[in-house]
């Protein structure tokens, strides 16, 4: 269970200290405002998607406990 808590907090420190920054270190490294604006809108595709696929798997290898 500690490791469940660890990613927990990992994952939502991540998006509370990293993600706000992304976009200005992007355009720091010299990526254009396309660019930015795509990968930045890429990341809630992303959740949706991965929310949906992760417990499928989850229920077809039967892991939970």
């Amino acid at each position: 269970m500690f490791f469940a808590k660890l990613f927990y907090a990992a994952s939502d420190g991540a998006a509370v200290f990293l993600f706000p920054y992304i976009t200005l270190y992007l355009v720091n490294v010299g990526a254009s405002p396309t660019l930015v604006g795509v990968l930045c809108g890429f990341r809630p595709w992303l959740a949706m998607s991965s929310a949906i696929i992760i417990p499928a798997l989850a229920d077809h290898w039967r892991c939970h406990r």
